[in-house]
């Protein structure tokens, strides 16, 4: 075939009527090139609606939306009634919230075309990277609610056995240090038992010594008195009669006086009484005895009340000691805080630091809701570019393709069939396996981030199920006793029941080892972790693994959306084909070919020989660059579903309320002028796509004619 030749399937001799309307994606009237009927293109009159359109008119307008409301009615029924037996309001949760979810789904399911349409895109979005969102927050917030908060449970396990743990340990060293102080303790006590000892031995010396002195004193006191009655008999008798000597010297004066009174004259011889008088001077040594009773009350009973003293002081200095202990041990521990308060002080922090964490799990059902909707939102999205841009996304090639290419082959203009080496690795067919490069390039993006994310939760099942493991661990050698024989020692037994043997026998008990009968019971300090939830880990890893299988099935989940759209929307889904046809080959047309083929139209005055523009080519060219896209805009204008021609002059309208379908003049001359969208194979002469079980029966009503019901005329 020449390098040169036009690409149009139409006979050079195909007369086209000179007007062109474009319609738009929502109208749904007939319109022609023409505002008058021409045998190109017939407009039949409207058909009275059949009973069987009246009643699934009056099925999905009337019936399911007095069901909606009947439903909705009902639900705000049971609603009051609860809160007038309750007293409260609570708004449906659980079970009963996803049974309503699906009901009214599954009702505006019955209800709208289009409603049927977003929800089937939706589910091969599910595939994409929104549904890989989704499944991953759920998982994340399983990991919350299970591994996450089992960690921080037990977290707090340790807490509070770390903190029984220091409480033992601050009692266990008080008693080391009582320990380490009993020695010292035992021989201070022994000291002061045997001090107390030697006191009641004192006590007992110092009484038997009042005794004696008591009895000493009662003798030397019966000898004061008597000294003291012979010294008062020696004063009376001194008193009544005087001394000896003045009894004596008494007699000679009184002598002497009767002498001189009974001699007068003879006086002188009574002086001889003067030598009567000088033997009295005999009796004045009995003056001595009484002076020698007053020495000995003065100097006798002294001196031996003075020895006495001395003798007491003596045996007191004896039994006297004393014994001062001088030991300097400071050991003091400060705490602010009791270790209750620091264990609580500790978990406090612990939740202060995650708080972003738990911030973010606390979000994660609504970042699921958000999902959820984002994933209609991305369904509306792409059935309005899908819809409105013939070049978005169109890169597969489908049936629609093959059939212009066969149409086209009957006309022996240029195909686009066999694809080039370089338009296979970018066009593939819907149907195949084989993934274009930048499918590959999306899917390795998106299995690095799944890997992360993946890890990212092993990691944290891994840290709770080995915290867990770690706990019982501890927890099972922590219980585990070991039955250790005590070493055996030497015992010195103190026999006797005196005082110094009371005393050896405390000292050496203060001496005996103090741990033979010291131990401690760490078992109720012993951690009690909570178990993981294994179960939840299926559930995650269940999660993760269908995010995995929509991650390998994400290319062909996308390409499912354009089938969905080609069975609700098969007009659209035709001009889509063409689209890629024409574009396919311009990518393929050089400059030099463009001008040529401009030059030809030009002076055969064919303007099916230059369908395309300058424009058109660059943009061609410049498909893969954004800038260049968002500066020349997209290709506007119809082609022909049948051989992909843009349509200029010569376009035809399918006159059937509601189809959208448009062809050039030759392709719809060659259909017999019927519609092969919206009518059935017998009616435009195709039997090679009868159905024999659809249409081998003789009823008339078997090929019926389209009305508002049937899924692809149906105005969307």
């Amino acid at each position: 075939m020449p390098d040169d030749t036009s690409t149009s399937a139409i006979p050079p001799t195909t007369t086209t009527s000179g007007g062109s309307i474009t319609t738009k994606a929502v109208e749904t009237t007939i319109k022609t090139e023409d505002s008058t009927p021409s045998p190109t293109n017939p407009t039949p009159p409207d058909k009275p609606k059949t009973a069987e359109e009246r009643v699934a008119k009056f099925f999905t307008k009337t019936v399911v939306t007095l069901l909606i409301l009947g439903y909705l009615t009902g639900v705000g029924m049971a609603m009051v009634w609860q809160l007038y037996e309750t007293g409260r309001f609570r708004l449906p949760s659980g079970l009963w919230l996803k049974l309503n979810i699906i009901v009214l789904v599954f009702l505006f399911l019955c209800y709208s075309r289009n409603v049927r349409c977003i929800v089937t895109l939706c589910i091969p979005i599910m595939c994409s990277s929104k549904g890989r969102s989704l499944l991953i927050t759920f998982a994340f917030i399983l990991v919350a609610t299970g591994p996450t908060w089992n960690i921080l449970r037990n977290v707090d396990v340790l807490t509070s056995s770390l903190s029984c743990g220091q409480t033992q340990l601050k009692h266990a060293l008080e008693e080391m240090l009582e320990v380490m102080k009993e020695p010292l303790v035992a021989i201070k006590r022994a000291v002061q038992t045997a001090m107390s000892n030697i006191k009641k031995v004192m006590k007992q010396v110092e009484l038997l010594l009042y005794r004696i002195k008591e009895l000493v004193l009662v003798v030397l006191s019966g000898i004061k008195v008597m000294m003291e009655w012979l010294n008062s008999i020696v004063k009376f008798c001194n008193k009544e009669y005087g001394t000896p000597f003045d009894r004596c010297m008494k007699i000679a004066d009184d002598a002497m006086k009767d002498c001189r009174e009974k001699l007068g004259y003879f006086q002188g011889l009574c002086h001889a009484t003067h030598l009567f008088s000088m033997l009295c001077y005999t009796v004045k040594v009995i003056d001595l005895v009484c002076v020698m009773v007053v020495f000995f009350d003065d100097s006798v009973l002294g001196t031996i009340m003075e020895k006495l003293k001395e003798f007491t002081e003596g045996i007191k200095n004896m039994f006297d000691a004393s014994v001062t202990f001088d030991h300097d041990f400071t050991f003091s521990t400060v705490a602010s805080k009791n270790l209750t308060d620091v264990g609580r002080d500790i978990m406090d922090e612990i939740h202060l630091r995650m708080r972003g964490f738990f911030l973010i799990f606390g979000w994660l059902d609504v970042v699921g809701g958000f999902l959820c909707i984002w994933v209609i939102i991305k369904a509306l999205y792409f059935k309005m570019k899908y819809l409105r841009q013939p070049g978005y996304d169109n890169r597969y090639l489908t049936k629609d393709f093959l059939e212009i290419d066969e149409q086209r082959k009957l006309t022996e203009e240029e195909r686009a069939l066999p694809l080039k080496k370089m338009e296979k690795r970018k066009y593939i067919w819907i149907t195949s396996c084989r993934l274009t490069r930048r499918e590959v390039f999306r899917l390795m993006r998106s299995m690095l981030f799944l890997f992360i994310t993946t890890v990212q939760i092993f990691c944290i099942c891994f840290a709770d199920y080995s915290f867990y493991w770690v706990l019982a661990m501890i927890t099972y050698y922590g219980s585990q006793t070991a039955n250790i024989e005590v070493d055996p020692y030497i015992a010195v037994d103190v026999e006797g029941d005196g005082y110094v043997s009371d005393m050896l026998r405390g000292i050496v008990d203060a001496f005996e080892p103090f741990s033979q009968k010291y131990s401690i019971d760490a078992t109720p300090c012993l951690p009690r972790p909570r178990r993981p939830n294994f179960r939840r880990y299926l559930e995650i890893g269940g999660c993760c693994l269908l995010a995995w299988i929509f991650l390998f099935c994400e290319p062909y989940g996308l390409r499912l959306r354009h089938i969905v759209m080609r069975l609700y929307y098969p007009a659209e889904a035709r001009q889509r084909a063409a689209w890629l046809y024409n574009e396919i080959l311009m990518k393929r047309m050089t400059f030099l070919k463009l001008l040529r083929r401009k030059a030809r139209a030009k002076f055969k005055h064919d303007p099916r020989a230059d369908p395309y523009t300058f424009l058109d080519w660059l943009r061609a060219k410049t498909a893969g660059c954004f800038l260049c896209r968002f500066i020349l805009g997209h290709r506007k204008g119809d082609t022909c579903l049948l051989c992909g021609f843009p349509l200029k002059g010569d376009r035809v309208e399918c006159s059937t309320p509601g189809c959208k379908a448009v062809y050039c003049q030759s392709c719809f001359d060659e259909s017999n002028k019927i519609c092969c969208i919206c009518k059935k194979p017998v009616e435009y002469g195709d039997e090679s796509d009868i159905s024999e079980e659809i249409d081998s029966s003789d009823d008339p009503n078997a090929v019926r004619e389209p009305h508002e019901s049937d899924i692809y005329c149906m105005v969307p």
